[in-house]
């Protein structure tokens, strides 16, 4: 049974007389969910109910369900002025959302995260840094980078999963830094981002990761080997040195390669494989973009499954 039989078909008024009711927390999420779906399909007056709402509202969990909604309204009506104050809240859902929100608006609503970074807290800074991922064009990548090797491990990851989504090749003695820490994630969230944006500067810094990396015996646990062998290829044409280099290093341990990292080379470097008997050389423009693309679209997907 319906907790509010007919509201498929109610109008404005229907929706207004329950403005000030007082609701259990189901009653209150339908409610809003219909409002979300009269926006989503163009109803001014829908936008406008769950925008005041959202201002009326002092419960974090409501809130956290109306700025979902208001996903649903044009970008062009968010309230720049109440998110910039609801990013500040301590409650982290409402945070995240209404960064996203933010982000969505273009350029003033991501001006004003980018402004609100240094005096938020370490979650609520790393998780606008991740939600500056969701926005369209070139991020403004000094603002981004600056976290790129930032102390805190979700900051800094964060940080590098926008760049290598938004950032452009400016970022890339940035992404150096990173390469040195001694966590896995970090490392290969600042090798995907090279991939994606990065260019030939950080090629002698990855040849020197690649050495102690190929040394160890695989273990399953990271792709970073695989990481540093593509952004190696991405950069053959202008630094082959630094790719024959990689090829030197994985046949002196290619005995500690397990099956994975095996058949990752043969399938995307087969150059770099044991036993290639073809013609080395730099990879064509159409093979830098194929393996570039299997690293940008596992990001894509990423970024999808986590859309807010």
């Amino acid at each position: 049974m319906s907790i509010f039989p007919g509201i498929e078909s109610w109008v404005e008024d229907d929706f207004e007389r329950l403005r000030s009711a007082k609701m259990s927390a189901e009653q209150f999420d339908v409610l809003i969910s219909e409002l979300g779906k009269r926006a989503s399909l163009g109803s001014d007056w829908a936008c406008r109910a769950l925008l005041g709402r959202l201002e009326e509202e002092g419960s974090d969990r409501r809130r956290t369900s109306l700025l979902k909604a208001i996903t649903k309204c044009p970008a062009s009506d968010y309230p720049i002025d109440l998110l910039e104050r609801l990013v500040r809240a301590p409650d982290l859902g409402v945070c995240a959302e209404a960064a996203y929100l933010l982000v969505k608006a273009g350029g003033e609503g991501e001006r004003v995260v980018l402004a609100l970074l240094d005096s938020l807290g370490k979650l609520e800074r790393g998780i606008c840094l991740g939600v500056l991922a969701h926005g369209s064009g070139k991020v403004d990548v000094d603002a981004v980078a600056a976290y790129a090797d930032d102390p805190f491990a979700f900051i800094r990851t964060s940080a590098l999963f926008t760049l290598a989504m938004r950032g452009d090749d400016s970022c890339t003695d940035r992404l150096v830094p990173p390469l040195r820490r001694r966590d896995v994630e970090t490392r290969e969230s600042a090798l995907r981002a090279l991939i994606c944006v990065g260019d030939a500067r950080a090629v002698d810094a990855v040849v020197s990761r690649l050495r102690l990396d190929a040394a160890r015996r695989a273990d399953g646990t990271t792709v970073a080997l695989e990481l540093e062998l593509n952004y190696l290829g991405q950069q053959s044409a202008v630094r082959l040195d630094a790719f024959t280099e990689a090829r030197s290093v994985i046949a002196k341990h290619w005995a500690k390669r397990d099956e994975t990292e095996v058949a990752w080379i043969q399938a995307n470097l087969p150059q770099l494989a044991r036993g290639f008997r073809g013609e080395f050389g730099p990879l064509s423009q159409v093979e830098r973009a194929q393996l570039r693309a299997t690293v940008s679209s596992r990001l894509d997907r990423q970024l999808a499954k986590v859309a807010l």
